[in-house]
């Protein structure tokens, strides 16, 4: 075997060797695979509907999505409880059971896999065509795959990272859109649990030891449920589950007790308070192995041999599970990562709100929440308030490289002071709209003087409604070409339309410039947006008026959002916010 890089120019050799480091340049190890991150599927799948039309087209890709999007069993798809489905999944591809993982491996040299780029609709097509499992040839086809796609939250929330199988360390990490980055870092290392999720955790294991004994009774060894068509056998000793009864006990004694202000604000505690609260109950860091195991065995068990789709199957060990994670997202802990953990976090304990029974809204109509009045339950919510701790146990995972891309990172000092990570290399490029064509200002009072707040207690005020639109008016009249008007919600466009409709000012606006209101529905959208690019290019006209929502449509699955509105005229107009 040639060594990689043996027959090439000495220019190009270090240009490469510069580019990728010298760790396989001249040896025979393979290159580094580059994982690419955004924030959700859809811009994944933009991104990957890209590299389609590159000229990196022939290298091999990988997406990685969950069982939610790549699930394609009849009866594990259909669970939407997404802890179950992990669980029923696991189930039977330990059983062997299902049909569509036991394809696999024969399945994963396939042609039509290794022709093109696969995005996650493709993959699952093609895994009902011949069939195989999606979910499980995206871990085969990453094995070999030159660039990997996944939402970046599995790589920024440990469990999940693990739960993928998601190999950092000597790859190249690509975050885009990585202004979302802080926000998820600290979603990821959060988590609340509540005296509700801890009695479920009880009754779990009571139904649990109540089965045991009832197969251990059994007189015939038939009697306890084998088959995994069925059930799942118990892989566990009725001791563990006495244990983990007491343990739980223990704790919800430990919670019940937690003092709180009388006027029902709640209490917060340090970081460290947590941990305080789990060693009453003799959970510490040291146990955490042990307590997992088992809490993932009784889920699992659980799962199997529920015969209802409406039973919980451990939804209160997954939540108690996830806790455990959260809180010892390491194996150990040195003092001075102990220290980070408790200045990262806070701890605040409420009274924990419940559904009421009985009434008339009894059973399919939930009543409003309120506290017990007596003996009231807590809900502990443990915030990170410090994206840098999600951030550290990344980069600890021995990444060659870090990238983060975005159009809004600036100011740089203070993004990277956030994430406590040093980035060397920084490139901060400027923007294509020069400074002459941009003027941003805020116009606090309407032509009759009257205050443009738009929160929630002003919104509704007729008043408020006349002056805004009196001021849109105004602006028609001195703005050529585009007037973009962008609405907080649908509800508050809707209520501010209807109130110039009655008031006369839509009229006369529309003697101006031609109206258009966004559409609920994307395929709506795309003809109105048509409409308005049409009526702005036409001289017969002074240009258009196009009223939104603020993101309304970025979210939605396909949809190019309101903000390419502002991508094909950007000197032209005005973007207006009405309300923030």
């Amino acid at each position: 075997m040639r060594q990689a890089g043996a027959d090439l120019p000495l220019a190009l050799t270090a240009q490469l060797a510069g580019g990728v480091g010298q760790s396989w340049l001249g040896t025979r190890m393979a290159p580094p695979k580059i994982i690419y991150s955004s924030r959700t599927h859809s811009q994944l799948s933009q991104a990957v509907g890209e590299m389609k039309r590159t000229a990196y087209k022939y290298m091999k890709v990988s997406v990685i999505g969950s069982r939610d999007q790549l699930c394609v069993h009849p009866e594990v798809s259909k669970e939407t409880n997404n802890n179950s489905k992990v669980h029923m999944c696991q189930v039977k591809v330990k059983a062997k059971t299902c049909h569509y993982y036991n394809q696999v491996e024969a399945k994963r040299e396939d042609p039509e896999l290794r022709l093109g780029i696969l995005d996650i609709e493709d993959l699952v097509k093609l895994g009902k065509k011949k069939p195989f499992c999606p979910y499980y040839m995206t871990r085969e086809l990453r094995k070999d795959g030159d660039i990997i796609f996944m939402p970046y939250n599995y790589l920024l929330d440990p469990k999940t990272r693990k739960a993928h199988g998601v190999e950092l360390e000597g790859n190249i990490v690509i975050f885009d859109e990585a202004h979302n980055v802080e926000k998820m870092c600290e979603e990821a290392a959060s988590h609340q649990f509540s005296s509700t999720d801890l009695a479920l955790c009880i009754d779990d294991v009571t139904q649990v030891m109540k089965k045991v004994q009832e197969n251990s009774d059994a007189s015939d060894a038939a009697a306890a449920i084998t088959d995994a068509s069925q059930g799942q056998a118990e892989d566990f000793l009725p001791d563990d589950l006495y244990t983990l009864k007491a343990l739980f006990l223990e704790l919800e004694k430990a919670i019940d007790v937690i003092p709180l202000p009388a006027d029902g604000s709640g209490a917060t505690h340090p970081g460290g308070y947590m941990f305080e609260l789990l060693e009453k109950a003799e959970i510490t860091p040291n146990k955490k192995t042990i307590i997992v195991e088992l809490l993932e065995k009784l889920i699992q068990y659980l799962t199997a041999n529920s015969s209802s789709p409406f039973q919980r199957k451990g939804a209160g060990l997954q939540k108690f599970l996830d806790l455990i994670y959260t809180v010892y997202s390491r194996d150990c802990f040195s003092q001075e990562q102990m220290d980070f953990v408790k200045s990262s976090y806070k701890v605040h304990v409420s009274v924990e709100e419940v559904r009421k029974k009985g009434g008339p809204q009894d059973g399919w109509h939930a009543a409003k929440a309120t506290a017990l009045p007596s003996k009231a339950g807590r809900l502990i919510s443990y915030w990170c308030f410090h994206p840098g701790f999600g951030m550290q146990s990344l980069v600890e995972q021995g990444a060659k490289c870090v990238i983060l891309t975005s159009g809004t990172l600036s100011p740089m000092d203070s993004f990277a002071s956030e994430l406590q990570v040093p980035f060397p290399v920084q490139l901060e490029n400027p923007h294509v709209i020069q400074k002459h064509q941009v003027w941003a200002g805020v116009i606090c009072c309407g032509p009759d003087g009257f205050t443009l707040n738009s929160s929630f207690r002003c919104r509704s005020d007729p008043q408020y409604k006349r002056s805004l639109g009196q001021t849109i008016l105004n602006l028609s009249r001195v703005i050529p070409d585009g007037l973009l008007v962008f609405f907080p919600s649908y509800t508050v466009m809707k209520d501010c339309l209807e109130g110039w409709q009655n008031s006369g000012v839509w009229s006369k606006l529309s003697e101006r410039k031609p109206i258009f209101v966004e559409p609920r529905m994307k395929n709506e959208f795309l003809t109105a947006m048509q409409e308005y690019y049409e009526k702005i290019n036409d001289p017969a006209f002074r240009g258009a008026c196009f009223m939104a929502v603020c993101r309304g449509k970025q979210g939605q699955e396909g949809s190019p959002g309101t903000r390419r509105l502002c991508s094909r005229h950007p000197t032209r107009g005005l973007l207006l916010s009405a309300g923030s």
